[in-house]
């Protein structure tokens, strides 16, 4: 699949199209959230293992990102609507690079977010929220990152590049990424992995690196949960004294990976575009 310009229709969605289908995850999301929050008065769910919050956590979300996809495929005009997929046109140098990149990313962007001072009841549902057991594990690590990137790449930011230019479409689908995170300890890590991430997807056109990259970031980031079993625990606090020095060497790392990625992709024809 290469991602060429319909002539007969534009290509769903555009800005405008784009949040509407931010409004109806917003709805979805939260009429939900009201059926959780009715349930749980009705049966007592908190009087149940830890787990079944947790469970219904995930369900929760994967109803949100799954009905709205479905909202778009059936919105959409398309006929080619195959949500970017197409990893033979990605070099398995890239994935190699973006492997490296991760944790480098999760220090430097866990600084930014450390800047935010964050409220009392932000911080107990985020402990709520990610826990170092099983369904924290599906939702953070497996479906985040494949629902996520297929929506907001391979929905969002290929109608996008249709309908204005490529940095603009870029920009936009990060700033979508962020706000969708509804928060900004989250929000503002988003919009610089989208930043990368959507340059990625519209070199190489596939969605696959953007899974993988959200993979990695949050796989490491859970990997820092389950050795510091403390979700909120700052950057400053975890390197303690070696934290200066840290911070510099991440951003000496993605600064190098990132000019690496862009002489890969730099010719069409290294990405088979």
């Amino acid at each position: 699949m290469t991602i060429e310009k319909e002539t007969n229709f534009q290509v769903y969605p555009n800005l405008k199209q784009m949040w509407e289908v931010f409004g109806i995850f917003i709805i979805i999301n939260f009429g939900l959230e009201f059926i959780k929050y009715v349930l749980d008065h009705v049966f007592k769910i908190a009087s149940f293992p830890p787990e079944t919050g947790e469970w219904l956590g995930f369900l929760i979300y994967f109803m949100s990102m799954f009905f709205t996809a479905l909202y778009v495929k059936n919105a959409s005009q398309s006929t080619d609507f195959d949500y970017g997929f197409a990893i033979a046109k990605s070099p398995v140098q890239l994935f190699l690079i973006l492997a490296v990149i991760s944790p480098a990313l999760i220090i430097i962007n866990g600084s930014i977010a450390d800047i935010i001072p964050m409220p009392k009841f932000i911080e107990e549902s985020f402990i709520s929220m990610i826990r170092p057991n099983f369904p924290s594990f599906l939702t953070v690590v497996i479906a985040a990152p494949v629902m996520e990137e297929l929506l907001c790449k391979g929905i969002i930011l290929r109608g996008l590049i249709h309908n204005m230019s490529a940095n603009k479409a870029i920009l936009w689908s990060a700033l979508f990424f962020a706000i969708l995170h509804m928060n900004p300890w989250q929000g503002i890590p988003a919009f610089i992995i989208g930043l990368i991430s959507g340059w990625i997807f519209w070199k190489t056109k596939s969605v696959i690196p953007c899974i993988f990259l959200h993979l990695m970031n949050n796989g490491v980031g859970f990997i820092f949960l389950l050795l510091l079993n403390n979700p909120l625990m700052s950057m400053s606090d975890i390197f303690n004294v070696y934290y200066p020095h840290v911070l510099v060497l991440s951003a000496a790392i993605l600064s190098a990976c990132l000019y690496v990625i862009y002489k890969i992709c730099k010719k069409p024809e290294s990405c088979n575009i």
